[in-house]
């Protein structure tokens, strides 16, 4: 007990506090400096950059570099070049830290050339552009199909619905130009179904053109017409070979809305 009260024992004490607080103070600061404790780099916005041509520059920054996805395909991007990043511009991170990036890709994917064969020319343009591809030239042909795409063509050469090219291709279109101008009278569709409505339109040399079914559709063929596209006027006319597009419903209460009495609808537009 004298000792433990003694002068001695206090000097002993202290020596061994005074040793830990060296040892966890050296610790602490060996440890900062190996991981650059408090060192933060905010990390750049690279959108748009190329990968290919900045990743040197990235490691002089600290910065690893992986590529996260390289599936995307831009006709109108070269190779490489960043569409995301991950950490996100503006993050703070420390030195050494992994960037990921989203890029385009080298080389593009392969699609299947879209059945268009019959379609009207406004509908073949919107199914290549959802494909990812190009219309072309358009190559004009004899043919009672008028505006209808009869063929199509890459490079010059013919290519059937289903064959595989490349995103981005061109794809030439060859398309009745009609054997002769002539009129025929604009048809009224109204309430005909599905069916009835495309064996008047054929009748009259005409084609059907985008056709929308509503929400209360359940059988499109026996679907009814509850509005077409040029509307119908008596005495209105047409160039043959032109599409018409069909508005299609089973919902009486839709077809009583939109129904317009033939006899007097000329006069509403006089």
């Amino acid at each position: 007990m004298t000792f433990i009260l003694s002068k001695q024992f206090g000097i002993v004490v202290l020596s061994g506090v005074g040793v830990l607080l060296l040892f966890f103070g050296g610790t602490y600061l060996w440890l900062g400096t190996y991981t650059r404790h408090g060192e933060l780099i905010k990390v750049p916005d690279y959108s748009n950059k190329n990968l290919f041509e900045i990743t040197s520059h990235l490691e002089e920054e600290g910065f690893k570099v992986k590529v996260s996805d390289s599936s995307n395909y831009d006709t109108n991007k070269k190779p490489g070049v960043i569409l995301d990043q991950d950490p996100k511009p503006g993050t703070f991170v420390k030195e050494g830290r992994t960037l990921y990036f989203a890029i385009t890709r080298k080389t593009p994917p392969e699609v299947m050339l879209p059945d268009i064969i019959d379609n009207s020319l406004r509908q073949a343009e919107a199914t290549l552009h959802g494909y990812g591809l190009v219309r072309g030239e358009i190559i004009p042909k004899p043919d009672v199909a008028k505006n209808a795409v009869l063929e199509m063509q890459v490079k010059g050469k013919k290519v059937e619905p289903g064959a595989k090219v490349d995103k981005g291709t061109v794809v030439d279109l060859v398309v009745g130009q009609g054997l002769d101008i002539s009129i025929v009278p604009l048809p009224n569709l109204y309430n005909l179904t599905f069916q009835e409505a495309l064996f008047v339109l054929k009748a009259s040399g005409l084609k059907p053109g985008i056709t929308l079914f509503d929400s209360s559709v359940r059988d499109t063929l026996n679907s009814k017409v509850y509005r077409q596209n040029p509307q119908f006027r008596l005495q209105e006319t047409v160039l043959s070979g032109e599409s018409i597009d069909l508005f299609m419903t089973e919902s009486e209460e839709t077809l009583n809305s939109n129904y317009i009495n033939p006899n007097t609808y000329e006069e509403d537009f006089q």
